[in-house]
């Protein structure tokens, strides 16, 4: 079963663009037991990118808190995974 993007990015650190490449040159890899040509994978990734840009639905995204010790973590949400610690 192949990890899924999420996992990817989670794991690595990788960007999600970075992340769906390795997603799919590991599917590539294993049925076909080689690596995809940089220029079909390039058109995959760009594929995928419209799609999610002018195919998908739009999601509400919410802010996401958590309480830590004598304060609270507000999670940037940003591609370096930072996040803000709040306290009196």
């Amino acid at each position: 079963m192949s990890p899924s993007l999420l996992a990817i990015t989670e794991k690595s650190g990788l960007s999600r663009v970075k992340a769906a490449a390795v997603g799919l040159t590991r599917g590539f890899y294993q049925k076909l037991g080689k690596p995809p040509s940089a220029q079909p994978l390039q058109d995959a990734l760009a594929v995928l990118e419209a799609k999610a840009q002018f195919d998908s639905p739009e999601s509400h995204v919410y802010t996401r808190v958590a309480p830590h010790g004598d304060g609270i973590y507000l999670d940037l949400c940003n591609e370096r995974w930072e996040a803000v610690e709040i306290t009196d």
